[in-house]
């Protein structure tokens, strides 16, 4: 069985109870809330006191349409923030993927950079071999030419 609590509040200069299944502190709370509406509508409206219930409540309920649209829009968000979580990973995930492959292709670089070295040794081999066999064909055809002005 729900337990019940009685209170005696003050609202708009009326004393009530309230009986109801909220702890005492919250019945107080929501009859100040009811007690400074209601003020608040007879600084700037002076009709009789239902009136200014009245009017009290239908702020009260603006207030509370308004604090359900944005708990609406606060969920809205937390979707919205649980989808761009999901998105985050996935983009987390394809940049790890991609960064790899980062990896990898700086490695390519290295061993195109090693076999250009290579190939440049190579070339360079080959530059010199060129050079002495000119440097004998020049002597040979010295020779040649002398063996032609002695035979004579």
């Amino acid at each position: 069985m729900e337990n019940r609590n009685s209170v005696a509040v003050r609202i708009y200069g009326q004393e009530y109870s309230i009986s109801g299944g909220l702890a005492r502190e919250e019945i107080m709370k929501l009859a100040d809330l009811v007690d400074q509406k209601m003020q608040e509508v007879a600084e700037s409206y002076k009709g009789s006191t239902s009136s200014i219930a009245v009017l009290a409540a239908m702020n009260i309920a603006s207030e509370a349409g308004q604090s359900e649209d944005q708990t609406k829009q606060i969920e809205d968000l937390k979707e919205r923030l649980a989808q761009a979580s999901s998105y985050n990973d996935v983009l987390r995930a394809r940049i790890e993927e991609l960064t790899a492959q980062l990896e990898n292709t700086k490695s390519v670089p290295e061993e195109s950079q090693k076999l250009i070295h290579e190939l440049e040794a190579k070339c360079r081999d080959v530059e010199s071999s060129f050079f002495d066999i000119q440097m004998e064909n020049i002597h040979l055809k010295n020779e040649l030419e002398t063996l032609k002005r002695q035979y004579r």
